[in-house]
């Protein structure tokens, strides 16, 4: 659980609800899915800005993992807002250089 352990578990769920949200009411804050068959294996949550998206969320199933599909996922927005430079926050900046 690591740093996790040491937050309240209903800041947890706070946090998450506020998160949820966001994607759920702002037009700004969008969620894609990589599927594989009929198999969710991804999911990349981004906000767009005027001249920039960010990389708020990123996950791969764990029996995924090692395989590239993060990267891909990174590639696939950036594919669709190529006129937007990709930015990361301090947790996805091992993404976007």
């Amino acid at each position: 659980m690591g740093y996790l352990s040491y937050i309240s578990k209903s800041k947890l769920v706070k946090k998450l609800e506020e998160t949820i949200e966001l994607y759920e009411t702002s037009d700004d804050w969008e969620l894609y899915l990589l599927k594989c068959d009929e198999d969710f294996i991804g999911l990349i949550g981004i906000e767009i800005w005027p001249e920039e998206w960010k990389l708020h969320h990123i996950t791969v199933n764990p029996s995924h993992r090692g395989e590239g599909l993060a990267k891909l996922m990174v590639q696939k927005v950036s594919e669709r807002y190529p006129d937007l430079r990709p930015v990361a926050t301090k947790h996805t900046s091992f993404l976007i250089p």
